[in-house]
């Protein structure tokens, strides 16, 4: 499953932009990897914190309102108290669940099997690699 980090604040009338926190390296140089962020061709971002730091290649662009929306359906939610700096060095794998994510029934976890299926024929199909 996905967890993304709201880049900047969110502005009344104006796009979000989030980035993907736990998408697949997608590059390295010199200076480290680049991990997928999002399917906007937004260019590199770097996302600092105190601590650490992670490049991503793209961004999600959400159309304004549609934040607020995705929250009041369930689909998004805010989690408060998350330490950017144990976030970003946790293992790509484990960040879903440092962010807050959690499957608390049978239910769930056939959504996720489901969802983890199709994210892998998501990244095979549009970008030509293979994730775990």
């Amino acid at each position: 499953l996905f967890r993304s980090l709201l880049v900047r604040d969110a502005e009344e009338n104006a796009p979000t932009l989030l980035a993907l926190l736990n998408g697949p390296i997608i590059g390295e140089d010199r200076e480290g990897v680049v991990m997928w962020g999002g399917p906007g061709a937004t260019g590199e971002v770097k996302v600092n914190s105190p601590q650490q730091s992670i490049r991503v290649r793209g961004l999600t662009v959400l159309l304004p309102g549609t934040l607020e929306l995705l929250v009041d359906l369930g689909a998004f939610e805010i989690v408060n108290g998350v330490d950017i700096d144990q976030l970003l060095s946790t293992p790509v794998e484990e960040r879903w669940q440092v962010a807050g994510g959690k499957i608390e029934s049978v239910s769930e976890a056939r959504v996720a099997q489901l969802g983890d299926v199709q994210r892998r024929k998501w990244f095979k199909r549009f970008l030509d690699i293979d994730v775990e």
